[in-house]
C-alpha cells in the first residue's frame, strides 16, 4: 500500500498496516525531521522491521537532494539475513511503482568465513583460521613471491578481483550474504573484499554490532562511513554487553603459556630476517621513530585489526625507544608475561584500578605506562615486518598486547580483577585475570545515544537518532 505520512509518501509492501506500525512511522519520521532522538516502544511481532525500513527508505526517496546512508546493525548473521530479505521485498515493491528512481544498493557485510567462496580457505575449522588461510594467499608479500614462483598458492578469486580494479562493482540491488557469494562465483571475484569495497558506496549496509562498536573492527570497516547516516541497532538491549566484550580482556595460564610459545616463534623469525634481510628490520626501526601513523595505508589484504584504544593523534608520536628494536620489544613482552604469571599465583580474589595496576607493573617489571600503551600497535608493526600470515597461531600474544594497551591507555573506567578459580568449580585452581569495562560502558552508551538510531526487537524498545 502507498500512503502519505505528512510530507512523505510511504511505500509499504503489504495490503494492511497495523495502527502500531503507523504510529511508529510517524514518530520515527518526526525524529528524522528534527535530526534528533526518539525513544519508541512497539510490541513484539507487530512488524517493526518492515515499518522501520519502509519509513526510512521512503523518507530518503522523498528527499533526493539530501541523501543519507542507512546502517543497520544486527546481533547475529541470521537476523542480518532476515533484515535483508525484508528489504529485498520492500525494494521490489518500490521499484515496481517508481521504476529506476527507487533503485538502491544494499549489502550485507560479514566475516570471511561467511563470505568466502574459496573451498581451500573454507576448509579451516573456525573464523580465525579462515582469516589466516585467506591472508596466506592474499598478503602482498605472498603475492609478490607467487609472481616469481608459481608453486606458491594464491587465491584466484582475490587475483581476479584485483585485476578487475575499478570494474569490480556491484550493480544496484539488495544483496544477502548468499547473493554476494553467488555473484562472486559468477564473476570470479572475491565477495568478501568486494563487499568491503562497496560499503562506502552502498545506500544501505547491514552488518553486526561489532563492525560499528568494537574499535578494533570499526577502525578498519567503518572509518569512512559518511556522517550523514541513520543507524539502527536491532535488539538494542544487548548494546552494553557488546561494549563490555569489545574492551574487556581475560588472561589465563593457558594464555601466558601460548604467549611464551608465540614469543619464541617471533624470535626465530627475527633471527631469520637478521640473516637474510636485516634492512627490513632497520627500515621498521626508522619508521617507528616517526610514528606508527606515518607507515601509510596498507593494502586491503594486509590490514589487521585496528588498535583497541589509541586515538589517531597518539599514533603520530614516536614509539618509545625501548621497544623500537624488535628484540627489545620481545624482552619487554617476556617481562610482562612473567609479571602476569606471578599475579595469577593468588588464593584470594583481588581487584584494583588501572593506575595502581600499572604502577605495580612499573615497579616489578620495569615497564612504564607509555610502553604498555603502544604494545598492540608495536606487535602489529612487527608481524607485518616479519611477514607473518598465520595470525591465528598468535592469538595469545595478541591478547597480552591488547591487555597492555588497555591498561596503559585508560586511567579510569576499568577494573582489573584476579580470581583464583572458576566459581562453577571452586575446588579446581583455574586463575583468571580480567580487565573489565565499568565507566566506559556508560560513555559508549552515551555516545551511541547521541548519534545513532537504536531499535530493539525482542524488548519492543527503540531509540531513534539521525547523525
Amino acid at each position: 500500500m502507498i500512503f502519505k505520512l505528512e510530507d512523505v509518501t510511504v511505500y509499504f509492501p503489504y495490503d494492511n498496516i497495523y495502527p502500531e506500525q503507523y504510529s511508529y512511522m510517524l514518530e520515527l519520521k518526526r525524529a528524522l525531521d528534527a535530526k534528533g532522538h526518539c525513544l519508541l516502544e512497539m510490541p513484539t511481532g507487530t512488524g517493526k522491521t518492515i515499518a522501520l525500513l519502509s519509513l526510512i527508505t521512503s523518507y530518503v526517496l522523498s528527499k533526493p537532494e539530501n541523501p543519507v546512508k542507512l546502517i543497520y546493525c544486527t546481533r547475529t548473521v541470521h537476523e542480518m539475513e532476515k533484515t535483508l530479505a525484508e528489504l529485498k521485498l520492500l525494494h521490489n515493491y518500490q521499484t515496481r511503482h517508481l521504476g529506476p528512481a527507487a533503485k538502491i544498493l544494499a549489502i550485507g557485510l560479514s566475516s570471511r568465513k561467511n563470505l568466502c567462496v574459496n573451498s581451500r580457505v573454507l576448509a579451516a575449522e573456525n573464523r580465525d583460521s579462515v582469516d589466516a588461510a585467506c591472508r596466506k594467499r592474499t598478503a602482498s608479500w605472498v603475492r609478490a613471491l607467487a609472481a616469481e614462483n608459481p608453486n606458491i598458492e594464491t587465491c584466484e578469486f582475490f587475483e581476479n578481483y584485483e585485476k578487475a580494479a575499478s570494474a569490480a562493482v556491484l550493480p544496484p540491488g539488495v544483496y544477502t550474504l548468499q547473493d554476494l557469494r553467488a555473484f562472486g562465483k559468477q564473476q570470479g571475484w572475491c565477495p568478501y573484499f568486494l563487499a568491503r569495497h562497496m560499503v562506502q558506496f552502498a545506500n544501505v549496509v547491514v552488518y553486526s554490532y561489532q563492525y560499528l562498536l568494537d574499535p578494533k573492527v570499526a577502525g578498519i570497516i567503518s572509518k569512512e562511513m559518511q556522517k550523514e547516516s541513520v543507524v539502527v541497532f536491532d535488539e538494542a538491549h544487548n548494546i552494553d554487553n557488546v561494549c563490555i566484550e569489545a574492551l574487556s580482556v581475560s588472561v589465563r595460564r593457558q594464555t601466558l603459556e601460548g604467549a611464551t610459545r608465540n614469543l619464541s616463534r617471533i624470535n626465530q623469525e627475527i633471527e631469520r630476517f637478521k640473516a637474510t634481510d636485516a634492512g627490513r628490520l632497520r627500515a621498521e626501526y626508522n619508521r617507528l621513530v616517526e610514528g606508527l601513523a606515518l607507515r601509510g595505508n596498507l593494502p586491503i589484504a594486509d590490514a589487521w585489526l585496528s588498535n583497541p584504544a589509541l586515538p589517531s593523534d597518539i599514533l603520530k608520536e614516536a614509539v618509545p625507544g625501548n621497544i623500537r628494536r624488535a628484540e627489545h620489544f620481545l624482552h619487554v613482552l617476556r617481562r610482562l608475561v612473567q609479571y602476569l604469571r606471578g599475579r595469577l599465583e593468588t588464593e584470594n580474589v583481588e581487584k584494583e584500578g588501572p593506575v595502581s595496576f600499572v604502577a605495580s607493573i612499573t615497579a616489578h617489571a620495569g615497564i612504564d605506562q607509555k610502553t604498555l600503551r603502544f604494545c598492540y600497535e608495536r606487535l602489529h608493526s612487527l608481524m607485518l615486518t616479519l611477514e607473518i600470515t598465520d595470525t591465528d597461531e598468535f592469538l595469545h600474544i595478541q591478547t597480552i598486547c591488547d591487555f597492555a594497551t588497555l591498561v596503559g591507555t585508560y586511567t579510569r573506567g576499568f577494573s582489573i580483577i584476579i580470581e583464583p578459580f572458576d566459581e562453577r568449580m571452586p575446588h579446581i585452581p583455574d586463575p583468571v585475570l580480567q580487565v573489565d569495562l565499568v565507566l566506559s560502558v556508560l560513555v559508549l552508551s552515551f555516545l551511541a545515544y547521541s548519534f545513532f538510531f537504536w531499535a530493539s526487537r525482542s524488548s519492543g524498545l527503540s531509540y531513534v537518532s539521525k547523525a
